[in-house]
């Protein structure tokens, strides 16, 4: 079953759970392996609270009037470092 399972991931899941070399899926625990090393890993522990209002925050960038250009690009940068975070 937990063979079945991990070919079904996809994404982040899925290159985290094929990067555990010494998982042992043909065991009879081995679903109950693979879910608790699943719900243990990083991506559980991450959070998006704000992700649409960064996500338009950077889509939405605009250069102000009489902005200069090199203040421009150092905003622009500082919103997309938030953005990939």
């Amino acid at each position: 079953m937990a063979t079945k399972l991990l070919s079904r991931l996809t994404g982040s899941a899925r290159l985290l759970a094929m990067s555990w070399t010494d998982m042992a899926l043909d065991d009879y625990n081995g679903t109950k392996t693979l879910l608790q090393r699943l719900a243990v890993s990083p991506l559980v522990r991450q959070s998006l609270p704000n992700a649409s209002a960064i996500s338009a925050q950077h889509f939405d960038f605009r250069r102000k009037v009489n902005e200069p250009m090199t203040t421009f690009l150092v905003r622009e940068s500082l919103g997309f470092t938030e953005f990939v975070e």
